[in-house]
């Protein structure tokens, strides 16, 4: 009832209540201000997370006040609300070999193509050239990454390194 007459009063220069008058806005459900408008300028916009990664979905924004949101989050960083694992850490993969290279910077990321989640490649510009590679003797190159060029080679040889 209180608030009906606060109501009634908001704008009126003789307020039926002391505790009626027009104040800042609190985020409470009320016209603490005496505008017309409910906790304007107070509400943060949520997101639903519905796969609980603490990414929002995007197409799913809410109006909210405080800072505890159950089944929300405060950003709408996701891409897949239905599946937690995504979007994923992972890192550009220049060469397309399936290995990036450790001094590349990360991205957040839903589809993979032209990333990867593997780091380790010591030329990301050579295909040829990652942790998975076979060495090639007397070509110069670390092949397979590993700080060392042409291991397991006698002097002579050329080509893939014998596994034999």
């Amino acid at each position: 009832m209180i608030w009906l007459l606060c109501a009634l009063a908001c704008g009126d220069d003789d307020p039926i209540d002391e505790s009626c008058t027009p104040s800042d806005e609190v985020c409470d459900g009320l016209d603490n201000d005496c505008d017309g408008d409910i906790d304007e300028d107070v509400l943060d916009t949520v997101y639903a997370d519905a796969d609980g990664d603490g990414l929002g979905n995007p197409a799913a924004p809410n109006d909210a006040c405080g800072t505890d949101w159950p089944g929300y989050s405060d950003n709408a960083d996701d891409c897949n609300d239905s599946d937690a694992s995504l979007p994923m850490e992972a890192w550009p993969d220049g060469d397309g070999d399936g290995y990036a290279s450790e001094l590349s910077d990360s991205a957040m990321v839903c589809d993979l193509s032209g990333y990867t989640t593997e780091l380790g490649d010591c030329d990301d510009a050579d295909a040829g050239v990652s942790p998975g590679a076979e060495e090639i003797c007397d070509d110069l190159v670390d092949n397979d990454c590993d700080d060392s060029v042409d291991e397991d080679c006698d002097p002579g040889d050329s080509g893939p390194v014998d596994s034999g």
